[in-house]
């Protein structure tokens, strides 16, 4: 009955642990794209701001800041971005080979097809750690 309730405790302790994402926390950006970006900031405390500015052609200083706050959690590489009434789905992975010539290693986020109510820019966006794109 021992050894059961101590292979019980020790499968349930493994399960959850793995269960837990890698620690995501830090200062992510979008690249690449023109008259327009997008800064995502993941807190420790399980909050983040989104924050996406536009502009048009030679006018930066007369952007359109939008910025949205919310939680996030996350379950092995699936994180979950929640705003009121909304949540946004995307997956931490590692980038693998790339034009931008940033360590294959590096963890990026990566949002799918068709998110909700964001015009479109986090539609299939991804988001590199600002420190990744330091040497830029």
């Amino acid at each position: 009955m021992k050894n059961s309730i101590f292979f019980a405790v020790l499968l349930l302790t493994t399960t959850t642990a793995c269960s837990r994402c890698l620690k995501i926390e830090g200062e992510y950006t979008t690249h690449g794209a023109s008259e327009q970006i997008t800064r995502l900031n993941i807190l420790t405390n399980n909050t983040f701001i989104l924050k996406h500015e536009a502009w048009e052609p030679g006018a930066y200083e007369r952007k359109e800041t939008t910025s949205t706050k919310g939680t996030w959690s996350c379950a092995k590489s699936q994180i979950t971005f929640t705003v009121p009434k909304l949540i946004y789905n995307a997956k931490y992975l590692a980038i693998g080979k790339n034009p931008l010539e940033i360590n294959e290693k590096t963890m990026v986020i990566h949002f799918g097809p068709n998110i909700p109510d964001t015009n479109g820019y986090l539609n299939n966006e991804i988001f590199y750690p600002v420190s990744s794109l330091s040497a830029w």
